[in-house]
């Protein structure tokens, strides 16, 4: 079986809480749903051009950005370039480097890019220069990436006995470029400019920009993943609930949900921000640490939600007059 099929397979998997209660919850609000990529709607991959987004998903983020009061929005590390080369047909909007780059849906080809991070590109040649110097000892196996605002070097491939040797040279690197920060993520180095950004602040900026205002956060609060046995409870209770007709508000119905997806530490931000919001955010991968309030277990799990909304929503905006 190839590995697409094995794909297809686990998409068709049988419908399961959490779908379940995703789906209900979000099916008829109006919606802005934004996606981390790589490790969220892609498999992670030693080199990105090996990570494609999965067909299924993509389909189905197609098909509900058509359906109205539906916008689709991609933030990712990824620069806004290798975005539009997976993205750049599709009606979403485009949210690269954390979101210092912007292309809205409802304005393609004219960018938003931080001033900061704009006044601070022309000096990552030097840096560029002796990363890629480190990066083209074949030892190392290292996978060097050029963002335009942001360099990654990716190490997922270094043996562990050179490892030490790796972060030695690059933290020599930091320490003669101190105007940049050098972020030591689990299997990569990310070189940013000295600006305030995050997955967060993307958000706010979409928000403001597609529907001309900020959102207010609501008090922070203490969030954790939940378990399969409590998603089970809450879906009980909101069957009760519904036969008890004791339904929405018609304002929360009327009111716009936000909804953010991602996996890792740079998508915690979003994660915040969203449940600041009153929305929901759901982590791909295995549980853990994470101000996320659901997760999924595998970017093919979340085809699955993706696919089972894109029918449900239609079916329901469909039918109103």
């Amino acid at each position: 079986m190839s590995t697409q099929e094995q794909i297809n397979k686990k998409i068709e998997i049988a419908r399961d809480p959490l779908i379940d209660l995703l789906v209900d919850t979000i099916s008829d609000r109006p919606l802005l749903m934004a996606f981390d990529r790589d490790g969220t709607i892609s498999n992670i991959a030693s080199d990105p051009n090996l990570a494609p987004v999965y067909p299924a998903s993509l389909a189905a983020l197609n098909r509900l950005a058509d359906i109205p009061d539906t916008d689709i929005a991609i933030v990712s590390a990824r620069s806004l370039r290798m975005l539009r080369g997976d993205f750049g047909s599709f009606p979403f909007t485009l949210a690269g480097n954390y979101g210092l780059e912007i292309e809205y849906a409802n304005n393609k080809g004219k960018v938003d890019v931080d001033a900061g991070a704009a006044a601070q590109a022309s000096n990552l040649g030097a840096v560029k220069k002796e990363l890629l110097e480190i990066a083209s000892d074949m030892r190392y196996a290292l996978f060097f990436e050029d963002h335009q605002f942001t360099l990654c070097l990716h190490y997922h491939c270094t043996p562990a006995e050179l490892l030490d040797e790796v972060h030695a040279r690059v933290q020599a690197v930091e320490r003669r470029h101190g105007e940049f920060v050098f972020a030591a993520q689990p299997t990569s180095y990310e070189v940013l400019p000295r600006v305030t950004f995050h997955k967060g602040l993307a958000l706010e900026a979409i928000t403001k920009r597609l529907y001309g205002q900020a959102i207010h956060p609501k008090a922070d609060s203490q969030i954790h993943l939940k378990s399969a046995a409590q998603i089970d409870l809450e879906a009980a209770q909101e069957k009760s609930t519904k036969e008890n007709g004791q339904e929405q508000s018609r304002e929360k119905a009327k009111s716009r949900l936000f909804f953010f997806a991602g996996d890792s530490d740079g998508d915690e931000p979003a994660f915040a921000w969203v449940n600041q919001a009153g929305g929901i955010s759901l982590k791909v991968g295995p549980p853990g640490e994470s101000q996320a309030q659901y997760y999924m277990k595998d970017p093919a799990h979340l085809a699955s939600l993706l696919n089972r909304l894109a029918e449900v929503r239609s079916s329901r905006f469909a039918s109103q007059p």
